[in-house]
């Protein structure tokens, strides 16, 4: 799949877990996104993952530098790094995973 097809994929698949995630007009393989916790990431999409380009919150200091140090990660996935960076996310996805194994065991049933 290339960077934009993934991208729509990610879009379609998580905006409602977190607080905004857009393309970039001006670089068509970078996405910004906007946590529930308000921390701001622009990451971009290649074949080697997702590449955090910059990252910030308004949170405290302490955390600004923890953050900080994540720029340059490479996830695998886009669910690896909204994993790593919202808690939030982390919640909702695990929700809704064990709601579709519910419904899988419902319909075995």
């Amino acid at each position: 799949m290339d960077a934009a097809a993934e991208i729509s994929a990610v879009v379609a698949e998580y905006a409602s877990m977190l607080s905004s995630i857009e393309r970039v007009p001006e670089h068509p393989e970078s996405v910004d996104i906007q946590t529930k916790e308000n921390v701001a990431v622009r990451v971009e999409v290649s074949s080697a993952g997702w590449r955090i380009q910059h990252i910030s919150c308004d949170k405290d200091a302490a955390l600004r530098r923890q953050l900080a140090d994540l720029v340059g990660s490479v996830y695998e996935t886009a669910e690896g790094l909204l994993m790593r960076v919202s808690p939030a996310f982390v919640k909702e996805w695990q929700a809704r995973l064990v709601a579709q194994l519910e419904l899988i065991g419902s319909v075995e049933e």
